[in-house]
């Protein structure tokens, strides 16, 4: 049993093999890309679509999934599931709504968001649904596997169509709708048509197995047949030149690309045809599983972009144009082809030159003897007077006008060395890298020129600049500059950190260099490094070209990257600066690296303008503004928002729970020509202040997020750089926690305040409690003074008076000494009366409202003799103030008082006492003859004790005192007392008032 297995496996692999080689084609030259199970294709894929946003829907046994270019998602909706996971077929109606066909009946529509389904209770049957198609009157055609059905606008359900001459319940392969309305059905029985507006179908081709019906882009109708070879046109343009295809076996799928190229599938063999729409020697080009094919063709798709796309048994496959094609050179037995410009356009490469290079290889010259293993061509160099050198393993040939002269070459140790690099001076001797620098002149070598530095340093390139300069590039990071006889090594010191040297060139004056670690130029003084946004983007420059414009084209190990002038002139002015960058790599097409040794250089521009570049693979001209560019703008989505293990769709307003701190973001542009290709910029509205370039990256990552609103906007630029600005955005928040909050907020900013108040409370409850114990023992104090003023001084001037009454008794009252007598006992009288007083003020405990004002208009009366004019003023409300105040601010009265008698002869003394919110102001003015600045500067006279004690007494007192006082001009005092210390009942008004000062 199992040699039957084996011997049958074995059997159709050979029939496989013997049918592919009866095609006899050669391979498809086309960017081709093949994804797998392994990258997520969802096994064998029967059916393809694209809406018009862009996505790339598949049908497959495992139901409907879509692409965006760089990964698979399977279509799965809790509310809204698939009517079956076995999806057969995929479409899309006019609307850009996508249908999806069952395999065992019936089709869902899925638009807006909105799954919709359709079957038996609908009136279709319980067969395949192989297309649905929607016309231009509203009405809706679907093909089942048991006829065609047919909805008119407004009808509650589908009814089986009556097609003369096709059996009623004829399999339907194709349903097609032209641009004119025209409705083009296959079945098993004929192929139909029905034009807009008619009734009935007529026969426009007889019956077969299985085919397709597909249009053009020049209009034309053509259909394929699984039993039939070749295309059969069912309608021809109207104007246009026919499309010829060539014999071809029988095919099953068919499609046209938006250049008019024919794809196809042979039903009997195995692959994918390519038919060029143009008649060629390679019209007809074809790849199958060998080659790289992910397996047998079910389904093929042109999409918006014109790329192609085929789904298979085992896979997806998208093939597109390259932008740059290898021309057709004779092999080459090393790594990569030396080349050299020739006049009129012309190239030399390796033995051969290229009158018309990428017209065929039948263009192709052979110089000297055919190549081999042993004369493998290492260089290449055109001579300034217009002929050239090749330089082989062992042999050197000067070629001029077409024939070559063979040049005996200089001993070196090796008998086989690749001649690396050639070059002529200003003097017309030709300079050689073979082992080591050899100069030839009139016949004969001169080992480094006759420079003894030369002849050891271990160049691997040479350049002849427009000055007759020589320059060489070494293995080692040494160039050494021969001007005339000058020679001058310039080394890592210098300037250039390149690695080993692989080319130098010349642009307006300046000297280019491409090494093994990038590019830099040298402008004559110093050496600048051009850096790259891509870090070592550069590597491997061994080509280095200008174009008209001023860009600059590298060959490198990571492909052919250019970089504009205005780049180039940005990073001359800022050592710092990393350029931007174009690059031309493998999807583009081109294929292998450029030489790294002997084959250098790898760029050169053409005498007639065009550029050309060589690699391993072949050699490949850039023309950049020839190419086709990418119009598209990419659709941009937000897919979903992450947080933790939690997912959100990207639908609505998102909100994340309180706590909520992180947001994973991803997003995607949907452009399939060229993914890889594609940039990013995002940015969070309140965190980021500027874009985020992203690069390729298709997740934006957010921690330390604060609860709030945010919005979300990405934009995409396509593979060539074209941006789609509007992009997308998604809006999402993040609840509060309780702690987070405006009301825990608000809690916290009143406690906080309630918690100030109380300190302030509490430190003014310690003052006034401090301020109590002082009061209570300064009581004390006036109490025993009061007392000792009392029991001593009063009895004793009382006993004194009682006696000077008793001695004066007996003296006659007219007597001179006694009227002397009176007088003095007069005066002890006044006294004993003002030390009664003292002492009723020292026990005075409680406050007074009108103690001080009392206390001022006695002073102002007691001092009335002297002749002085004394006024006292008072304003606010009088306040309780406590009595030791009430004392001090009287004692700096007095004595500013006696200073306006004494000192100052003054005619007039004001005083005046304020009750104000703020505080208690005493102040004395008078119009004497004031005081001079010394004596104020100094704070008093020596030997006076009357300002320094009116100043000491306001410090007890916590009050400001200001003296203000000019010769000539009376002196003030003001006594300004804080209301906290002035008024024992003024607590509140002390603190409002602070508020109010505030």
């Amino acid at each position: 049993m199992h040699r039957r297995v084996i011997f049958l496996f074995a059997f159709l692999l050979f029939c496989k093999t013997a049918l592919a080689a009866e095609l006899n084609y050669p391979i498809i030259t086309q960017h081709h890309t093949a994804w797998s199970a392994k990258d997520g294709v969802p096994g064998r894929i029967t059916g393809l679509a694209q809406t018009p946003d862009g996505w790339l829907w598949m049908a497959s046994s495992r139901g409907l999934f879509r692409f965006d270019g760089v990964s698979f998602e399977k279509y799965q909706d809790i509310k809204q599931p698939l009517a079956s996971s076995s999806v057969l077929t995929v479409g899309t109606l006019p609307s850009g709504a996508l249908w999806a066909g069952y395999r065992f009946g019936g089709f869902s529509v899925l638009q807006d968001g909105k799954l919709s389904h359709f079957g038996a209770k609908d009136g279709l049957p319980p067969s395949t649904v192989r297309t649905v198609v929607h016309d231009l009157d509203g009405g809706v055609w679907v093909g089942t596997a048991s006829g065609l059905y047919h909805r008119a606008p407004g009808a509650p359900a589908w009814r089986l169509a009556q097609i003369d001459g096709v059996s009623a319940k004829a399999r339907v392969g194709a349903i097609l709708l032209d641009d004119a309305g025209t409705l083009w059905v296959r079945t098993v029985d004929a192929t139909v048509a029905r034009a807009r507006g008619e009734s009935a179908f007529r026969r426009a081709a007889d019956g077969g197995s299985y085919g397709q019906i597909v249009k053009a882009p020049d209009g034309s109708i053509w259909m394929s047949d699984l039993d039939k070879a070749g295309l059969q046109m069912l309608h021809a343009p109207t104007g246009r030149p026919v499309f010829q295809p060539p014999a071809l076996p029988a095919i099953s799928y068919l499609a046209f690309d938006q250049q008019g190229n024919a794809w196809a599938a042979p039903s009997k063999e195995f692959g994918v045809l390519r038919v060029g729409r143009a008649q060629a020697p390679d019209r007809v080009t074809w790849l199958d599983e060998p080659q790289g094919l992910s397996g047998t063709v079910n389904a093929m798709l042109v999409d918006r972009e014109g790329n192609t796309w085929i789904g298979t048994g085992k896979g997806l496959d998208r093939f597109r144009a390259n932008r740059l094609e290898s021309i057709d050179v004779p092999d080459y037995l090393a790594d990569a082809r030396p080349i050299a410009a020739g006049p009129n356009g012309s190239l030399r490469v390796d033995r051969y030159v290229l009158e018309r290079p990428g017209q065929g290889r039948e263009a192709a010259t052979l110089i000297g003897p055919p190549p081999t293993a042993k004369n493998i061509v290492t260089n290449v160099y055109s001579d300034p007077d217009g002929s050239f050198w090749i330089g082989s393993l062992t042999e050197l040939f000067h070629v001029v006008d077409g024939r070559s002269q063979t040049i005996d070459l200089p001993p070196t140790e090796k008998k086989e060395a690749a001649i690396s690099g050639m070059a002529k001076d200003a003097t017309g001797a030709l300079w050689i890298i073979r082992s080591r620098l050899q100069r030839y002149r009139n016949g004969v070598w001169q080992s480094g020129g006759g420079h003894r530095q030369l002849e050891d340093f271990k160049a691997i390139a040479i350049f002849c600049d427009s000055r007759g300069r020589m320059w060489f590039g070494s293995t080692t990071n040494e160039i050494a500059l021969l001007d005339g006889e000058q020679l001058r090594i310039l080394q890592e010191s210098d300037g250039p950190r390149l690695g080993s040297i692989k080319q130098f060139t010349e642009y307006r004056g300046e000297i280019w260099i491409g090494g093994e670690d990038g590019v830099a130029v040298y402008d004559g003084k110093r050496f600048a490094t051009i850096s790259a946004r891509a870090g070592d983007a550069f590597s491997g420059a061994s080509g280095l070209v200008f174009d008209a414009k001023g860009t600059l084209w590298i060959n490198g190990l990571y492909g052919i990257s250019g970089i504009t002038a205005a780049e180039l002139a940005a990073a001359r002015r800022d050592s710092a600066y990393k350029v931007r960058f174009s690059r031309y790599d493998f999807l583009d097409g081109l294929r292998g690296t450029p030489a790294q040794y002997a084959q250098t250089p790898t760029a050169l521009m053409g005498t007639d303008g065009r550029m050309w570049f060589s690699t391993s693979f072949g050699i490949y001209n850039l023309a950049p503004e020839a190419m086709a560019r990418n119009p598209l703008r990419p659709t941009v989505l937000v897919r979903r928002l992450r947080s933790g293990e939690m997912v959100f769709d990207a639908t609505g307003t998102p909100a994340l729970p309180p706590g909520s701190t992180s947001a994973q973001i991803d997003y995607t542009a949907l452009s399939l020509t060229m993914p890889e290709r594609m940039q990013f910029k995002y940015r969070l509205e309140g965190v980021d202040e500027a874009w985020q370039e992203a690069g390729t990256r298709r997740t934006a990552y957010y921690t330390g997020l604060a609860p709030g609103h945010y919005r979300f906007r990405v934009i995409a630029s396509n593979n060539d750089g074209l941006w789609n600005e509007s992009g997308a955005s998604l809006d999402f928040s993040i609840q509060p926690s309780f702690v987070q909050t405006i009301w825990f907020k608000s809690l916290c900013a009143a406690a906080f305040l309630l918690a100030l108040y109380l300190f302030y409370r509490w430190r003014l409850a310690l003052a006034t409690r401090r301020a109590r114990e002082h009061y209570h023992v300064r009581l004390l104090e006036r109490e025993r003074i009061a007392r000792a003023l009392h029991d001593t001084l009063l009895q004793g001037v009382q006993i004194l008076t009682t006696r000077f009454q008793l001695a004066m008794a007996p003296l006659p009252s007219g007597l001179p000494e006694r009227r002397m007598m009176e007088k003095a006992l007069d005066a002890a009288d006044q006294v004993i009366a003002e030390a009664r007083d003292q002492v009723s003020d020292l026990r005075l405990g409680p406050e007074t409202g009108d103690r001080l004002q009392s206390a001022l208009r006695q002073l102002a009366g007691w001092r009335a003799e002297q002749q002085v004019e004394c006024v006292v003023g008072v304003t606010g409300a009088p306040r309780d103030v406590p009595a030791q105040v009430c004392d001090e601010m009287a004692a700096i009265a007095r004595e500013a008082f006696n200073n306006a008698l004494q000192h100052a002869q003054a005619g007039r003394v004001d005083i005046t006492l304020a009750y104000r919110d703020d505080g208690l102001r005493l102040g004395v003015k008078d119009d004497g003859r004031g005081m001079a600045p010394a004596i104020l500067q100094a704070g008093g006279r020596s030997g006076h004790w009357g300002l320094p004690g009116m100043r000491e007494r306001a410090a007890a007192l916590k009050a400001e005192l200001e003296i203000r006082s000019a010769p000539d001009a009376g002196t003030e005092i003001a006594l300004i007392v804080p209301a906290h210390l002035a008024y024992r009942a003024a607590d509140r008004a002390a603190r409002w008032g602070w508020l109010r000062r505030r």
